[in-house]
């Protein structure tokens, strides 16, 4: 095998990829990137855990075909400190590939690559075109609310479901939900759901380019994301997501408009004193709702206390209640825009926080805390 490649291109790719590689797999060439020259003038770049997928194609000037595995810590820290110029690579008899740069060069082991998993094109049975800046967002939004609890792994991934002519995406950690949409979509059929590794689709986010269509295929078991040169593979979680609609409040008793930076601001105030409490306290933060102010406290026992007032346009009653303030806080740096709405009906009933002027493709849902 020989080619030459440029070093920022190689790069580049090579840092796309290497987010599907796991340096803690028992498997050596699980730790590896394929490379395969092509007699196209193409360089296909691959890494995989078995779980989650990448291969991205890149421009190169190939004498000689071929196919190796290289050890992906050391392969891609090398390629990131070597000059930006074109490099030489080729293979030698020992099993090793002599990298050129200039007058220097750099020897490293290889695996052959005949074994290495491939990543296959798939017809899926669902299939999507979406714009890539819809697909970057809506990941972007439903990821702050995934759980990292294994034992229940339906809440570690994020539904999505194809309904009314939208796509939906829903998540949840238990404590809080997101549900937001994306509409004009291709599509082949009317009604599908699937619950795809929240890890996998954060991945998907960081990889693709806004600007691109980007092509969804889904079977019963995997699904596969295709741009112009890049292609991301993942399985599907097994199970049942829970019914969304119904936990939804559809009414409500209490209705806020508030400055989304005033909140924030205030929250993060108060969560400097709360957490270092003890888990069990929750970083609780108490929402006082009034006729035209929302004051906010909180009470750290070794620490000290906070008490603040944020202006506020309330409709319906006035109510106090508690909420997490680290919760709220994850949710609050996820929204763009500048003004937000916040929805309640009791102390012990869910709210709901979504955005306002146009920005309203999007709910979250969070659970009050009971205050001490």
């Amino acid at each position: 095998m020989k080619f030459t490649v440029n070093q920022k291109e190689l790069l580049n790719n090579l840092l796309i990829v290497n987010k599907a590689v796991s340096n803690k797999n028992i498997q050596p060439l699980l730790s590896g990137i394929y490379l395969e020259a092509k007699e196209d003038n193409k360089l296909i770049i691959r890494g995989t855990d078995m779980e989650l997928g990448i291969e991205s194609e890149v421009s190169a000037f190939v004498e000689e075909s071929g196919k190796i595995v290289l050890p992906s810590k050391y392969f891609v820290e090398i390629v990131r400190k070597l000059p930006m110029m074109d490099l030489e690579l080729s293979t030698e008899e020992n099993s090793q590939i002599k990298i050129i740069y200039g007058s220097s060069e750099i020897k490293l082991n290889y695996f052959e690559g005949s074994e290495y998993p491939s990543i296959h094109d798939f017809e899926g049975e669902c299939v999507l075109k979406i714009k890539g800046d819809d697909l970057v967002n809506a990941i972007s939004l439903s990821q702050v609310v995934v759980s990292t609890d294994m034992s229940r792994p339906i809440f570690t991934g994020i539904l999505l479901e194809i309904k009314n002519d939208k796509l939906n995406f829903v998540s949840s950690d238990t404590h809080r939900l997101c549900y937001t949409y994306i509409e004009n979509i291709e599509k082949n059929v009317d009604r599908w759901e699937s619950i795809v590794p929240a890890k996998s689709l954060k991945e998907v986010a960081y990889i693709i380019h806004e600007d691109e269509e980007i092509e969804i295929h889904i079977t019963s078991n995997r699904i596969l994301f295709k741009s112009r040169n890049i292609k991301v593979t993942s399985r599907l979680i097994e199970g049942k997501f829970v019914n969304y609609e119904q936990v939804i409040p559809k009414e409500f008793s209490t209705d806020i408009n508030i400055i989304k930076k005033s909140l924030l601001d205030s929250l993060e105030r108060a969560f400097v004193l709360t957490r270092d409490e003890i888990k069990s306290k929750l970083n609780t933060v108490k929402f006082n709702i009034k006729e035209k102010v929302l004051i906010i406290s909180s009470r750290a026992s070794e620490v000290g206390d906070i008490y603040e007032e944020i202006p506020i346009y309330l409709q319906g009653k006035e109510i106090e209640l508690g909420f997490n303030g680290k919760y709220l806080i994850e949710i609050l740096r996820n929204i763009d825009g500048e003004e937000i709405s916040i929805n309640l009906n009791d102390p012990q009933s869910p709210g709901i926080i979504k955005g306002n002027q146009g920005n309203e493709k999007f709910i979250y849902l969070i659970l009050p805390v009971r205050l001490q």
